[in-house]
């Protein structure tokens, strides 16, 4: 388990398989970190592939904006120093 994957987890995300919709074969290029306290779910997906990052949160099945916390904040700054989005050019 990586350092982010500990931090993402240690915040109550749990690290979920990615899979393409017509094939089923696994996406090994995007993460995803999901959440849900039993009203609030909230999806954390990290493409490697584009270096974009969506965040996203439904609360009642109604999509909400979502809050950045520093402790997030970092976990997902992690995953791209893991990947080497930060790396110095």
């Amino acid at each position: 388990m990586s350092k982010a994957d500990e931090m993402f987890e240690k915040l109550g995300y749990s690290k979920q398989q990615v899979c393409n919709p017509l094939t089923g074969e696994e996406y090994l290029h995007v993460y995803e970190y999901a959440k849900w306290d039993g009203t609030w779910e909230e999806h954390i997906l990290i493409n490697n592939s584009t270096k974009l990052i969506h965040i996203s949160n439904q609360l009642f099945g109604k999509e909400h904006g979502f809050t950045l916390t520093c402790e997030k904040l970092q976990a997902i700054n992690e995953k791209c120093r893991e990947l080497g989005w930060l790396d110095d050019k």
